[in-house]
């Protein structure tokens, strides 16, 4: 009896920790969501999260870019990160024409395509000190 008890113990243990390290994952914010410009946050929930977190099925999104994680990278990493989100928003290369071919509604605005090249900017200057 005692051989099986801890195994199973163990067992529990582990799946246990690993739903509890799962949930806190998925439910962790997004760029540093407290400081955010709600702005920013509703067009980030709009037309980017779906394919740029650890969660998305897509799998070249998900390493190109994860907004749960962006605000553990390094310094040098944030900022190349914020410019490289500044350009394809600018360029009008993201939302790509794939996903709008399925989702036209998450088509990003002038007005927010604006939003956020100068909120990324604008956090590229605060990094730098500017």
């Amino acid at each position: 009896m005692k051989k099986i008890m801890l195994p199973a113990f163990v067992f529990a243990t582990v799946i246990f920790g690993a739903f509890i390290l799962n949930t806190a994952y998925k439910n962790a914010p997004i760029v540093g969501e407290k400081e955010l410009p709600e702005q920013v946050k509703s067009i980030i929930d709009q037309s980017c999260f779906q394919c740029h977190n650890a969660d998305s099925q897509n799998e070249k999104a998900r390493e190109a870019l994860d907004f749960k994680a962006i605000d553990e990278l390094g310094k040098v990493k944030k900022i190349t990160t914020l410019k490289e989100i500044a350009e394809v928003i600018e360029k009008g290369e993201m939302p790509p024409k794939k996903f709008l071919e399925k989702f036209p509604e998450k088509k990003l605005t002038e007005e927010q395509t604006k939003i956020m090249a100068d909120w990324s900017k604008k956090e590229i200057d605060t990094l730098l000190g500017k």
